[in-house]
C-alpha cells in the first residue's frame, strides 16, 4: 500500500507505533551521543598522558558510532531496522540492514 507522498506503508506498522518507538529512540539517540563525546574526550586524554590509545576505548567508540548510524537511519525513514532496545546489541560492528531507497519513476 502507498501512501499520498508515494511511500510504501507496511500493513503491520502502523504510523503511530513508529513515532512511539522514534520517540525511544530519539532519547536514546542522545544518551549515545553523550557517552560518544566521552568516550573521545577518554581517548584524547589516554593519547596526551599515555602516548598510546586505548583498544577497548577505541572498539566501544566504534560500536557507540555504529548505534548512532542505525538509530538515524531508523529515525529519517531510510531504515526498517529498529536497534537497541528494540534488537538486542550484538557486538558486530555491521549487523544486516536494509535501507529502504525511494522508488524513482523514469519519465520520458
Amino acid at each position: 500500500m502507498m501512501n499520498h507522498s508515494g511511500n510504501m506503508i507496511v500493513a503491520g506498522d502502523p504510523l503511530w507505533s513508529r513515532i512511539v518507538s522514534m520517540l525511544v529512540l530519539g532519547f536514546a539517540f542522545t544518551v549515545a551521543q553523550s557517552l560518544l563525546v566521552a568516550l573521545v574526550i577518554g581517548q584524547v586524554l589516554f593519547g596526551v598522558f599515555g602516548k598510546t590509545q586505548n583498544e577497548p576505548l577505541r572498539r566501544a567508540g566504534r560500536q557507540v558510532a555504529d548505534y548512532i548510524y542505525h538509530v538515524l537511519l531508523y529515525l529519517t525513514f531510510n531504515s526498517e531496522y529498529r536497534p537497541f532496545p528494540y534488537q538486542w546489541l550484538s557486538g558486530e560492528s555491521n549487523p544486516q540492514v536494509v535501507v529502504l531507497e525511494p522508488k524513482t519513476t523514469q519519465q520520458r
